[in-house]
């Protein structure tokens, strides 16, 4: 039977099918050998007899982001409903879980605590899931998906003077990412640079050195604005060394190289002012402004690393 359009049902347990298997498989293989290999890297004894707190901890956050992937893979495959795409994995996922333990009695006489046991890993990441998904408009039903599509790509095609994102995802992807989405800012602007002026630079290593060309970039951007007699102006000068002095907090030691996110504090100005430029230049293009489905997977994995993080440092104190 073919998955089209008029077998959305189909496609909907096929995709609920798929994404369970791979989200069990991520849950109980990876998750407890991560979790055990984030708690010795933190300085835990995990040959002790009585599991460490920070081990249960961790095996809970990675189950429940291997679980969030799974039901985001749903929606993906779906392409419809995606509250029963997301939570039919967290159903699957829950089923499973209640069948190895052996129902409510094993739950509740197990060897781990009752907070671990009934911890709602599951549901919660199918709901999220489901709900940033339906927040952020991406499909929903057979029926609009061209009509959306076909708008994105319609605002897209909009050419811009600079990458346009808004400030606000800017500040969540830098800090998610530990900062990697700021080395992919600076290339998709050195990219943008280099179509417009014909020129041959290299975009990529522009990104990956950005301590030696973020003032040039900076530079850039003032000059374009001031050429087109747009508001307001930024200091490239001052910005460029404070990205490269917070950057080099990276190099601390650990438990302060989260100090190097500061780095973003210096790129919003920036963005802000390039905002302006597009608007300007550009007034119909795409803003930039909602989340992808690979932009949530990375705020999921990053944002449950910077929780392990300092609930390992809190909890070893």
């Amino acid at each position: 039977m073919k998955l089209t359009s008029a077998n959305p049902y189909a496609r909907l347990v096929l995709a609920i099918v798929i994404s369970s298997i791979v989200a069990l498989i991520l849950a109980w293989v990876f998750a407890p050998l991560l979790a055990e290999a984030l708690a010795k890297q933190m300085g835990y004894d995990t040959t002790q007899t009585e599991m460490p707190k920070i081990l249960l901890l961790m095996d809970i956050v990675l189950s429940t982001l291997f679980f969030f992937i799974g039901s985001l893979l749903s929606i993906k495959i779906a392409k419809t409903k995606p509250y029963l795409a997301a939570l039919g994995v967290s159903f699957v996922g829950w089923l499973v879980y209640f069948i190895e333990v052996r129902g409510l009695e094993g739950m509740l006489h197990s060897e781990y605590p009752l907070w671990y046991e009934f911890f709602p890993s599951h549901l919660g990441s199918g709901w999220v899931a489901a709900s940033l998904v339906t927040a952020n408009e991406l499909p929903n039903t057979s029926s609009n998906i061209t009509d959306n599509n076909s708008n994105e790509e319609n605002l897209q095609n909009i050419p811009t003077p600079f990458f346009a994102v808004s400030t606000q995802k800017l500040i969540v992807m830098s800090l998610v990412t530990f900062n990697t989405y700021q080395v992919y800012w600076f290339y998709k602007n050195w990219k943008i640079i280099k179509a417009r002026d014909a020129s041959n630079i290299s975009p990529v290593w522009r990104s990956v050195f950005g301590y030696f060309f973020c003032y040039p970039c900076f530079s850039l951007i003032r000059k374009f604005g001031q050429e087109n007699s747009i508001s307001g102006s930024i200091d490239a000068g001052l910005l460029a060394i404070g990205w490269i002095v917070a950057i080099l907090l990276s190099k601390l030691p650990a438990g302060y190289f989260f100090l190097s996110s500061l780095s973003i504090l210096f790129l919003v100005p920036v963005q802000q002012y390039v905002n302006k430029i597009n608007t300007e230049i550009a007034p119909t293009h795409n803003r930039n402004s909602s989340y992808s489905t690979g932009n949530m997977v990375a705020i999921a994995i990053g944002g449950i690393l910077i929780l392990a993080t300092i609930l390992g440092l809190i909890l070893k104190k």
